[in-house]
């Protein structure tokens, strides 16, 4: 059974999320609906998503930034958002859906 997550990734209401994977190819990402009250997108991670790998979901609004885990590991990086690796994989953004 494929597991596809839905992410909102801005709410029109100042919220933006990002969301990263821990390296390129082992997801698939949608746009789902971009429409006046959201953006936002279906992720499917692929057959190589390994045990070792991650999903983030990176939220920035008016209280700051946050992370949480979707799938697979959670990444250190995790508890300090600002402090994405530079070999994060950018899934999708508002600007990259």
């Amino acid at each position: 059974m494929i597991e596809r997550l839905s992410v909102v990734i801005d709410d029109r209401n100042g919220n933006s999320r990002e969301v990263y994977a821990s390296r390129s190819g082992i997801v698939y990402s949608e746009l789902l609906a971009d429409c006046p009250e959201r953006c936002s997108v279906q992720i499917t991670p692929l057959s190589g998503f390994g045990p070792d790998d991650y999903l983030v979901e990176v939220t920035t609004g008016p209280g700051g930034k946050s992370a949480r885990s979707l799938r697979g590991i959670v990444p250190p990086w995790v508890e300090s958002p600002d402090a994405i690796p530079k070999d994060a994989y950018l899934v999708a953004a508002p600007d990259h859906p």
